[in-house]
């Protein structure tokens, strides 16, 4: 699970929970389960992967740690974000992972990366009207065959709300149509591209969302807790397809242009 990696961060009784259960937000628990598989089916051997957007770092981190074969790059703007990564990554010795701050759709590299990844970052360039120069910085960024692995957000209309629960402000994108459009664009050959997150995720996700940041009664948290966690579990039994109503996408395409150079 996500956070285990870093756990060595914290102190006490925190340390050995995260080593055992990782972060135990619902949000990044649900990231993990839909992005994991994925990562993990790639090989344990040489592997050079790109976290585009990294934030703190800790995808870049859980991942430098859990295959020291790969080499990590974590990129993203944020200064402050980036100082904290590199923070952790120095008390955790990774020596196979680094931090560069750049905007990415100017980010400037040879194409050298096995795997660009993208956790819940793409979708605020695009939103901005870059997706186009930002799936063509994912394309510029890999090697020929190299796959782009994307997780974001479904737009509005198309997400499963429970009407009863409050929700929030949703995203403007991305639509299916809208993915494979900038994929096709920048040469990247969709071969993956599944709704996450459906219904019975998203009711966990409002049930959150309704509670947090109030005061909780120590019963009615536990009954939360594990309510959300139960349709957590229910939601990764169900169907995957691309017209299948879902909060998020993952998409796994390939730079298909690379092969013909």
């Amino acid at each position: 699970m996500l956070g285990q990696a870093a756990a060595a961060l914290e102190r006490g009784p925190r340390r050995w929970l995260q080593q055992a259960w990782g972060y135990p937000y619902l949000h990044t628990r649900q990231d993990w389960h839909v992005l994991w598989p994925s990562l993990a089916g790639l090989t344990d051997k040489r592997l050079v992967l790109l976290d585009a957007g990294c934030g703190p770092g800790r995808w870049s981190i859980e991942l430098a740690s859990r295959r020291p074969n790969w080499f990590v790059v974590g990129v993203d703007q944020d200064a402050d974000c980036l100082r904290e990564a590199e923070r952790a990554r120095r008390r955790l010795g990774l020596e196979n992972l680094a931090f560069v701050r750049a905007e990415f759709t100017t980010f400037q590299t040879l194409a050298c990366f096995d795997i660009v990844l993208s956790v819940c970052s793409a979708h605020y360039l695009a939103e901005a009207g870059l997706g186009p120069a930002e799936f063509a910085a994912f394309e510029r960024c890999l090697k020929p065959g190299g796959r782009l692995i994307l997780y974001g957000p479904r737009t509005a209309p198309e997400t499963p709300w429970v009407s009863w629960l409050p929700k929030p402000i949703w995203h403007r994108v991305f639509s299916a149509a809208e993915l494979r459009r900038l994929c096709a664009i920048n040469h990247l050959l969709v071969e993956q591209l599944e709704g996450r997150v459906g219904v019975f995720g998203v009711a966990a996700k409002q049930l959150d969302w309704a509670f947090s940041g109030k005061a909780r009664k120590v019963a009615l948290y536990a009954g939360l807790f594990w309510m959300e966690r139960l349709l957590s579990a229910l939601d990764r039994l169900s169907e995957r397809s691309e017209k299948h109503p879902s909060l998020m996408w993952l998409l796994i395409a390939r730079a298909e242009r690379s092969l013909e150079v």
